[in-house]
Parts: C-alpha cells; structure tokens; sequence
C-alpha cells in the first residue's frame, strides 16, 4: 500500500463513467488504514478522486477543502505532508508523474 498510482487497461466490468470513456484505469492501495478499513468492509475496491483541486497544492486537513456537493467525508485526522503518489502507465512502460517512488526504483522491480 502506498504511493504508488497504476495506469492498467479497463476491464469490461468498469463502468464508462468512471474512465470518461477512456481505455485505461488508474489504481492504488491506499495507505490509509481508515480507506483500507472501508474496503475491507465493503468487501471490495472503492472508487473516489483526489480531494486535492488539480494544480493547487495538497492539502493535509479535510476542513481545508472545499468540497461542494459532497454528501459525505470520512476525517481521519491530518495527513503527513509529502509528495504524491507516482503514477506508472504499465502498458506504456512510462512514468506518467513522478512521486514518492523514483522511476530508478520501479525499473530495478521490473529487472527483477
């Protein structure tokens, strides 16, 4: 679990509108144990965006954030501070954003 963001094909069974008609699908494990919680508790994955408007800066509070429309936001209390996820496109072989995991670093697992 943690900051790694994988770009994976689609399956069939994904809805269209959470790809907006696209062919591929971003994932993660998060490090929360509150979202891991939630999964587990549901039995499956969830599907969510990033609370973090695109081009703005992180943020580590919930009350921070704007948030319209939303119904409902779990606040398990402040995130550490550091760099976002790294995003890898596994069908292209590319780095797509750089993170907290250095393209160095997914190369040697690949090596492996």
């Amino acid at each position: 679990p943690g900051p790694l963001s994988l770009v994976l094909p689609k399956a069939t069974i994904v809805p269209e509108i959470l790809t907006a008609g696209r062919s591929n699908i971003c994932v993660r494990c998060p490090a929360s144990t509150v979202a891991r919680a939630v999964c587990a508790r549901f039995g499956r994955g969830i599907t969510s965006t990033s609370a973090n408007i695109s081009g703005e800066s992180p943020t580590i509070r919930l009350g921070n954030l704007g948030l319209p429309g939303v119904s409902i936001a779990i606040d398990s209390g402040d995130f550490a501070p550091g760099k976002p996820s790294t995003i890898y496109d596994v069908a292209a072989g590319v780095v797509v954003r750089e993170g907290e995991i250095r393209p160095e670093a997914i190369a040697a697992c690949l090596a492996e």
